[in-house]
């Protein structure tokens, strides 16, 4: 813990941008003595640093990938990847991820990334540290070996050129109004392939898609999509109205325009890495079904509503996620409560408390018993379920028991803002060590467009509602301490392709609150909380798709 601490504190000196500066460099010096002058870039209004110039600036003990997405040093190596939030290092001997408090940008410089994250990447590669010694400068010393003029303890050590902006408190919207047609879209759930191995190129070969036809079948169309070898990936296809829109990864257009009566119009377009398919049909879609038809085939069924009425997006699969499980037994109260054994119990609570409260939907469980699931297979288990709802739900705990923090607090997926919600976001993704194949999740790094799809939908305003009912609704029902909404890089929020929240019931580090959350009455008012505003999210849910469907 006073690791991290001293690890943040000393990364503050990046912890803001310049204002009304013109200033367009900064001073690095090594531990040698060598002093590397290097350009500033913006991202957002954050200072950031080319990985080109970076290289440049620290000359030939480091290369930079082919693809301009990694730092290779004889100690080990950096990396990250367009719009991705997260940047990774790694050594022979240890590892780490850093969260981006705004995602890595392409940019005419080559991969910009935030000045503070990249330079606490290279100190903890060669195992420095970092110090702020001006305005301008910064400085990497040994570890345990104090700067040359040593900061005394009132004076900050961030340069004072360089001080990020204040964060606005998270936006939770007080009105539901989306753009007009912006139903949310169901996103599939992407395998995570594993980065390639350290000193291999990480660019793919696009395939290219060479036969688009429609064919008809019953009550609507055959789809049948071929490509020249693997489809690797693809996401599930979104459909509205009378648009079907499919999107496949690192692929090519190369068919020609189908043909059918019933097709009105068809684009087909590459945004960044992903190919796009925008198919405009004369009749309203009722159903949509997909299937694998060999490795390089994909066969999508159309149903049409022949002068019926558009389905709705209806709110009829709620997908409720029992932290921890198994080996994996999560925080441990002062009195000895698991965490797994809180989470599981209050899940099947709200199960109970929703089939009256909500008759029409089906509550899923990603797990009913004590078994390890790991953080991948959750979200996939909401998608093949078609969830329309992703509550993940956990138990804090401080580092130090017993402790006096207390309360609720509800987290959405983004760049984490605080240290402090950094730091529970990397205590839950830490399950992945348990795993057989944490490799996977090095993935992240390379899913571009999930971090960028989640960017640009309507997720995010969709999961701030859901968020903001959770919230106000657990506080009332538990009386505990509202510590507010956050939001953090969680792997289990992730890969789940529908709103997505993470819950925090409470703290099993507080004496009090650890009583609360193993007793029968703390866990029913807890449920009892979460139905209500799965209730009250629904029927605002609702209301909404009324107002957006003809």
């Amino acid at each position: 813990m006073r690791w991290r601490a001293a690890q943040w504190c000393c990364g503050a000196f990046f912890a803001a941008t310049l204002l009304g500066s013109a200033q367009s460099s900064f001073t690095v010096v090594l531990p040698s003595g060598r002093s590397l002058q290097l350009p500033l870039a913006w991202i957002g209004g954050y200072p950031a640093i080319g990985l080109p110039a970076f290289a440049r600036a620290w000359g030939a003990d480091v290369q930079l990938a082919p693809d301009g997405t990694a730092l290779r040093f004889a100690a080990g190596t950096i990396r990250s990847a367009p719009q991705s939030f997260f940047l990774a290092w790694e050594t022979p001997q240890r590892r780490g991820i850093l969260q981006l408090p705004v995602p890595a940008r392409p940019s005419a410089q080559g991969l910009l990334l935030p000045a503070s994250e990249l330079l606490q990447a290279v100190a903890s590669v060669h195992g420095w540290e970092l110090v702020g010694t001006g305005p301008t400068s910064v400085r990497f010393v040994h570890s345990g070996v104090p700067a040359a003029a040593p900061t005394p303890p009132s004076v900050e050590r961030t340069p004072s050129g360089l001080r990020r902006p204040p964060l606005p408190p998270l936006p939770i919207p007080v009105d539901t109004a989306l753009p007009r047609r912006s139903l949310p879209l169901r996103e599939p759930p992407s395998r995570l392939p594993a980065l390639a191995a350290l000193g291999n190129s990480f660019t793919v070969s696009p395939i290219r898609i060479v036969e688009l036809g429609l064919h008809p079948q019953g009550n609507g169309l055959l789809l049948r999509l071929t490509a020249d070898r693997t489809i690797e990936r693809y996401q599930r296809p979104e459909w509205q109205g009378n648009v079907l829109v499919l999107r496949i990864p690192d692929a090519l257009h190369g068919a020609g325009t189908p043909s059918s009566p019933e097709l009105l119009d068809f684009r087909a377009e590459r945004v960044q890495e992903l190919l796009r398919y925008r198919f405009r049909f004369r009749s309203e879609i009722l159903s949509c079904r997909w299937q694998r038809s060999g490795p390089r085939s994909l066969l999508i069924e159309l149903t049409f509503a022949r002068g019926a009425a558009p389905r709705q997006w209806e709110l009829d699969v709620i997908v409720l996620d029992p932290g921890h499980g198994g080996e994996d037994t999560g925080a441990l109260g002062v009195l000895g409560t698991r965490e797994k054994d809180i989470t599981l119990a209050v899940a099947q609570k709200v199960r109970q408390v929703l089939t009256r409260r909500l008759p029409g939907v089906r509550v899923v469980l990603t797990r009913e018993g004590d078994e390890f699931v790991p953080l991948y297979r959750r979200g996939q288990l909401a998608n093949e379920q078609q969830g329309k709802l992703f509550i993940s739900l956990h138990c804090n705990a401080a580092p130090e028991k017993p402790h006096p923090a207390r309360g609720v607090e509800t987290y959405v997926l983004r760049p984490g803002r605080t240290p402090e919600a950094i730091q529970v976001a990397e205590r839950e993704n830490a399950v992945i060590r348990l795993e057989s194949n944490p490799e996977r999740y090095r993935g992240l790094l390379d899913e571009q467009h999930i971090m960028a799809t989640l960017a640009h939908s309507a997720f995010m305003r969709l999961s701030d509602r859901l968020a903001a009912h959770l919230q106000r609704e657990l506080v009332r029902s538990t009386g505990l301490p509202d510590r507010g909404i956050q939001q953090a890089g969680f792997y289990v929020l992730v890969g789940a392709s529908m709103p997505a929240v993470l819950v925090e019931m409470g703290f099993l580090s507080h004496p009090e609150e650890e009583r609360f959350l193993r007793s029968e009455r703390g866990q029913w008012r807890i449920a009892e909380g979460i139905a209500r505003a799965l209730q009250r999210y629904a029927t605002e849910y609702r209301r909404l798709l009324r107002s957006e469907l003809p």
